[in-house]
């Protein structure tokens, strides 16, 4: 499966950018085909994380009567009802958790979006290789308080 995050390596492996450049070197200034061809890419897979939302609201929903169906039809069998409802939390969490990557992901990609559709091809890939950079190639640092609790 495609995700934003391969389609930004891709765009910034096409700019030369992916690897370690040479001090004092020049670099291949973006042609708008480029970025347009990168706008058109995130374009639908931004489109596709709107269908997986909608997609996504909608089991969460029929799920939700389908467990309300459930706990009045068993409404005499307390164990039945608590297992229902206990399967009904655990659905709602690991649903609402994949929701809620599927937003950030979108609302990322809308932001590159943005910046592609507005700004001149040089300044677009400038940002789009600095989100690279330090947005998805950074591992974020484990603090040290956690780092001692785990025994690491």
């Amino acid at each position: 499966m495609i995700t934003f995050r391969t389609i930004v390596s891709s765009f910034v492996d096409e700019l030369g950018q992916a690897r370690v450049q040479p001090l004092g070197g020049t670099t291949r200034e973006p042609q708008p085909e480029q970025v347009r061809r990168f706008s058109g890419r995130l374009k639908r897979q931004s489109d596709r994380n709107s269908y997986l939302m909608a997609a996504a609201v909608a089991v969460l929903c029929l799920l939700f009567v389908v467990c309300v169906f459930l706990v009045v039809y068993y409404r005499h069998s307390p164990k039945t009802t608590m297992l229902v409802f206990g399967g009904n939390i655990l659905q709602l969490i690991v649903i609402v958790a994949w929701l809620r990557r599927l937003w950030l992901d979108k609302n990322t990609m809308e932001a590159l979006l943005i910046v592609a559709d507005e700004l001149p091809p040089l300044e677009a890939a400038k940002i789009i290789t600095n989100f690279y950079f330090k947005v998805l190639t950074t591992k974020v640092p484990v603090a040290p308080s956690v780092a001692s609790a785990n025994g690491t």
